[in-house]
């Protein structure tokens, strides 16, 4: 019996002695408990975690600038520029073959020049306005486009073309666009049309929505910006606040749907202006 209580409390010592270790080398850096963390639960604590240090960042009011390369007002403290607009033209010169294709890329060589004049100045909350799913260039492509039951692209009352979220050229595409727009210098990137099409939002739509949101977050992990998102009108369109809460940036809004989100305490989407 006092062999038994000698074994115990030796192995009792040694477990004392292994813990003190791992907690020193956890706080000299040298191991982190996160990597003992299944890989997909590290992916779902790390994007939410992102927003948490940035809720200090500028809130508004933010300034519509369509042209970098006109001087901003004096004490203006926060812009947003359109980067990738719902015709599926984009706001700077892109290296992106199917951009170049598609027309997409603007043709002004000075245009990316200007925007890092913007986008590096330190009193200047600089953020990037990209249209998420609303494309009428890439959604003339049919592996990107939304479609009808019948083959054809879903185009909507405006007559706008959508692409299709769950397919991986439309990832791919989108994600290309942000990773290029966030090397430009910007402190945010805001997603606008992040969503389907009003009435297009097949059967399982909203699950296929966060899929791909969720997907583009993982891959933003790399990017030195927030990830933010628009929410807009509810409707049959896939997306809900669950979705808008997986963010790790902020949610924005236009005025007349503050009251519906005042839960995510959003931050006001400027109207666009002729500057």
């Amino acid at each position: 019996m006092k062999e038994v209580k000698n074994i115990a409390f030796r192995l009792l010592c040694l477990s004392g002695v292994l813990a003190g270790g791992f907690l020193l080398l956890c706080t000299w850096g040298i191991l982190d408990p996160a990597d003992w963390q299944p890989e997909e639960e590290r992916v779902m604590t790390a994007v939410p975690a992102l927003g948490v240090a940035d809720q200090s960042l500028y809130a508004g009011p933010f300034l519509y600038w369509s042209d970098p390369s006109q001087p901003i007002p004096a004490g203006t403290k926060g812009v947003v520029l359109p980067m990738k607009a719902a015709d599926g033209t984009l706001g700077y010169v892109s290296r992106i073959p199917q951009a170049i294709d598609w027309g997409a890329s603007s043709g002004d060589p000075t245009r990316n020049q200007a925007i890092r004049g913007l986008t590096s100045r330190e009193d200047l909350h600089t953020v990037a306005l990209i249209s998420c799913l609303a494309d009428d260039r890439a959604g003339q492509d049919r592996d990107l486009a939304l479609l009808r039951a019948s083959g054809s692209a879903w185009v909507d009352g405006a007559g706008q073309t959508w692409l299709d979220p769950t397919k991986e050229d439309t990832l791919s595409y989108l994600a290309q666009v942000c990773r290029e727009v966030s090397a430009l210098g910007f402190d945010e990137l805001l997603l606008m049309g992040c969503r389907y099409p009003d009435g297009a939002c097949p059967e399982g739509g909203e699950a296929a929505l966060e899929t791909f949101c969720r997907t583009l977050q993982e891959t933003a992990l790399d990017w030195p910006c927030l990830l933010s998102v628009v929410g807009e009108p509810w409707g049959e369109n896939g997306q809900t606040d669950a979705l808008l809460a997986t963010f790790p940036g902020r949610v924005w809004a236009g005025k007349a749907d503050l009251p519906r989100l005042s839960a995510f305490d959003p931050v006001v989407l400027p109207a666009p202006s002729a500057n």
